[in-house]
């Protein structure tokens, strides 16, 4: 049978994978999971389904058939489409940030969303929490809000490399293939301005941002080598941008996905296939994409550290002066995104830093 996912009243995701038979009773048993748990439960098919004749829940129907389009209308109320959200964008909740037009810049800018005191200063010690008012009027496109996804213990739900501009469908495609080989769900949304992408990785439990950020540079080092002829000029950076949080402000933001009015402008702000290719049913997609456990990076961290490459060192006489060493003669500059969005305590050894202090090396 194709599986069934189904959405309570209280947001919690329902896998139904199969249908059982008691063996003395022969009444029919439910057999499924709950929220990405690898605990399998069953029971009673007509109490299982008495969960979700509530209002407020939902039924959907996932295609099995690999690389299949997703069509099924979901019917999620507002309420069901807002937990769901909240489930997959799950970021800090106490603040979020909101789009505006700088007069000054001339162009529209993140600020975390607060009151003002009365010289006019924003009050950044009080932000405005992310309500599902907001959510709602997000996806209403209705306001531009941005999430923070370092949490205060340094940890977070999710990883995202940000793509942009020229070649961003190539080095996705190079992304997508490692994510692949190494079974990672990887869900790719096109940036709001529809030129450039964004690669979100879901956690089923908070990881440390280093791990995360890790994990993120490993599949772009194994991107680079296994396409060793594109350029991953256009890589941005990743988020979350930091390992550790500074106590005096709330990370990086990325801006969130299923902007209404980028989506009617653009194409924008859509999550899209390996084509690029909008899926017809976002929600359906949210619903159905995988989780990685804590377990699952660390296992996938090991596998791709412990990968045999081709080290090729550049010289450079010039005082003091410091080169990243990578693969294939790939040549990662010292001031480039990719070496400014990589923490030293995370660097894959064949990224740290050679400094040649005027010797000569070899």
């Amino acid at each position: 049978m194709a599986k069934q996912f189904y959405i309570d009243e209280r947001g919690r995701q329902f896998c139904l994978t199969s249908i059982a038979v008691d063996r003395n009773t022969k009444s029919k048993l439910a057999v499924y999971t709950v929220d990405d748990d690898s605990q399998v439960w069953a029971e009673p098919l007509d109490q299982f389904r008495a969960r979700f004749h509530a209002k407020k829940s939902a039924k959907i129907t996932v295609q099995t058939e690999p690389n299949t389009k997703l069509q099924t209308n979901t019917h999620l109320t507002t309420t069901q489409k807002i937990a769901l959200y909240r489930q997959r964008f799950n970021a800090r909740q106490d603040v979020y940030a909101d789009r505006y037009f700088n007069k000054k810049l001339q162009k529209n800018v993140y600020s975390p969303k607060t009151g003002f005191y009365s010289n006019g200063q924003k009050d950044y010690k009080h932000p405005w929490p992310l309500t599902d008012a907001v959510i709602k009027a997000h996806l209403k496109g209705e306001a531009f809000i941005g999430l923070y996804p370092m949490l205060k213990d340094d940890t977070t739900n999710f990883l995202v490399i940000d793509i942009d501009k020229h070649n961003w469908q190539s080095i996705s495609q190079s992304i997508l293939k490692v994510c692949h080989k190494y079974d990672l769900p990887v869900a790719m949304e096109r940036s709001q301005s529809g030129n450039g992408s964004h690669l979100w990785f879901f956690f089923s439990e908070p990881i440390l941002a280093e791990t995360a950020r890790k994990l993120g540079m490993y599949v772009l080092r194994e991107a680079m080598t296994t396409d060793p002829d594109i350029s991953f000029e256009a890589f941005d950076r990743l988020f979350p941008s930091q390992d550790v949080l500074s106590r005096k402000g709330f990370g990086n933001l990325i801006a969130a996905p299923l902007q209404y009015k980028a989506m009617k402008d653009n194409d924008g702000s859509l999550f899209i296939d390996e084509k690029f290719n909008a899926y017809a049913d976002q929600w359906q997609f949210l619903a159905q994409i995988g989780t990685l456990t804590g377990e699952q990076v660390s296992a996938t961290l090991g596998k791709l550290t412990h990968l045999n490459y081709c080290i090729t060192i550049y010289r450079r006489l010039k005082k003091d002066s410091a080169l990243f060493a990578v693969t294939n003669c790939t040549l990662i500059k010292r001031n480039s995104p990719l070496s400014r969005s990589m923490p030293l305590s995370g660097r894959p050894p064949l990224l740290i830093p050679i400094s040649f202090k005027n010797k000569r090396i070899g």
